[in-house]
């Protein structure tokens, strides 16, 4: 009696799923038309809602052998739909009994969060093979989806078995790319380089810069001078780089980097229409190393790096190092050039004694020309307001 209290769940949902998988078994009284069982197989979206629940606790019963068997009849869909739906130990032992090339099938269409459960508890070896199969279908964003749900443990194992395209066609296709960085800068140094390489090969820096983010600076400055690269495209490289990274990452980077080195990526950066970077990095940089880079640009580039940069009092501590003569000529070009507020900020920020300095070197025309740009007034507050202290 024990027994057949059992087997009659099994047999049942035995019964059940052949019933609804067999292409043979139609209720309808027509000849050769499809059966509405058979187009929930096919539709598991379709408006029976009977078939899914039906399928997924025949499923629960069935021996895994038996359930892998009749999985391999069905349609993708269905197996993914149901994959979630019964137990994950369940759910893993029938992925694993199931052709890796049918798996990938199934994962097309697995659900990004409630199918993590199951690829977190199948071996790395199948996982990384379906990944490999989507890869070669150039279906990348079905492995980045679920990627970016699983947990960082489960990334770096897998990642440790996928080549350096694979792991960056993946997280290409991630959202978290702080996840997969995290994943890939776990790495050894002799991995990143040769990360790096097919990274600016490909033209991801979005993804350079996310692993750079997880870094150590010294570690970034050791690996950067063991790319294989000439002078210029170093300078390439940490410009292209600047564009994706955090001001305070660029500035710890930047600290670390001969002052020349530092010097050509603003001249590269300015070059190519990117000022506003250059502006943002040096509002974290100490007053030495503005210093010392600022002696190596010219006054144009100089005032163009101090347009930009929101920490104008360091600007303005900045140029206090230069002599009289070289502010002179700087107002001169930042009048020219249209920063008049950037002189403001300058003039509130010098010795009165200084102001006074600079501004009987400039000739009656010169003051003329400086002063059509802005208030003079605001001028004469300022040094009257100097005077007061």
């Amino acid at each position: 009696m024990k027994r057949n209290s059992v087997t009659r769940p099994i047999v049942v949902g035995l019964v059940l799923l052949v019933l609804l998988i067999s292409p043979q078994v139609t209720t309808s009284d027509t000849p050769g038309e499809e059966s509405p069982v058979a187009t929930e197989v096919l539709n598991p979206e379709s408006d029976h809602g009977r078939t899914r629940p039906i399928l997924s606790t025949g499923t629960r019963f069935l021996p895994t052998f038996m359930a892998v068997g009749i999985a391999k009849k069905m349609a993708p869909q269905t197996v993914a739909d149901i994959a979630v739906s019964i137990p994950v130990k369940k759910a893993v032992a029938i992925t694993m009994g199931l052709d890796r090339e049918f798996v990938a099938e199934v994962t097309k269409h697995l659900h990004p969060i409630k199918g993590v459960p199951i690829i977190n508890q199948c071996p790395d070896e199948l996982v990384v093979d379906v990944v490999k199969i989507l890869l070669k279908q150039g279906e990348g964003e079905v492995p980045g989806r679920l990627a970016d749900h699983l947990p960082p443990e489960k990334l770096i194992s897998l990642s440790k078995h996928l080549s350096i395209p694979e792991n960056i066609q993946v997280g290409y296709h991630m959202t978290r790319k702080n996840l997969i960085a995290k994943v890939l800068a776990a790495n050894t140094d002799l991995y990143l380089i040769d990360l790096l390489d097919e990274c600016i090969r490909r033209d991801h820096y979005p993804l350079i810069a996310g692993v750079v983010q997880e870094m150590d600076s010294a570690r970034m400055i050791r690996i950067l001078a063991q790319l294989d690269m000439d002078p210029h495209q170093k300078t390439v490289f940490l410009a292209s780089l600047s564009r994706h990274l955090s001001p305070l990452k660029s500035t710890e980077i930047i600290d670390l980097c001969p002052d020349e080195f530092i010097a050509d990526v603003v001249r590269y950066l300015i070059s190519t229409g990117e000022t506003r970077i250059t502006g943002q990095f040096s509002d974290c940089l100490s007053r030495s190393k503005l210093v010392s880079v600022s002696r190596l640009l010219t006054m144009d580039h100089v005032i163009g790096v101090g347009y930009y940069m929101t920490n104008r009092a360091l600007i303005a501590e900045v140029l206090s190092e230069y002599s009289d003569d070289y502010l002179i000529e700087l107002f001169k070009k930042t009048s020219v050039m249209g920063y008049t507020d950037l002189i403001i900020d300058e003039v509130k920020a010098m010795d009165i004694n200084r102001i006074q300095r600079v501004l009987s070197g400039l000739s009656d025309d010169q003051l003329e020309d400086l002063l059509e740009h802005y208030d003079g007034a605001t001028i004469a507050q300022i040094i009257q307001s100097r005077e007061k202290r």
